[in-house]
């Protein structure tokens, strides 16, 4: 299952100008049930001791081909998740066509969230 991700946590070692470059994110939220409930477990401050933690993480291939693509929503992660009560969960998988990761000003994983997020 592919998604269209947008990011506002632009301080995340994976946006790229709102769009994720992590081959796989996990959203964590349990018995949310709501999306400010959620979190992004992926997230990682920018910086350079966290870029080479990530590495194993890159979508590569997603990389090169948003370099010469006109479409803006190439780069396309894999997303887990363990909000059960979303309707897009299935089988810990996010189903929805377009996700919203919010966190504008995180600084750690508690301060982002599935806007998409939908019970």
């Amino acid at each position: 299952m592919e998604n269209n991700l947008h990011c506002s946590a632009a301080n995340c070692v994976h946006n790229m100008n709102g769009f994720c470059s992590s081959k796989k994110i996990n959203i964590q939220g349990l018995n949310s049930h709501a999306g400010a409930e959620t979190e992004c477990e992926s997230f990682q401050e920018a910086g350079i001791k966290n870029a080479f933690k990530s590495l194993a993480n890159i979508n590569y291939a997603g990389e090169f081909k948003q370099m010469f693509s006109d479409d803006k929503d190439v780069l396309a992660p894999k997303i887990a998740c363990t909000a059960t009560n979303c309707s897009y969960n299935v089988e810990r998988h996010c189903s929805a066509p377009d996700v919203e990761i919010y966190g504008p000003n995180a600084r750690d994983v508690t301060q982002t969230s599935c806007q998409t997020f939908k019970e």
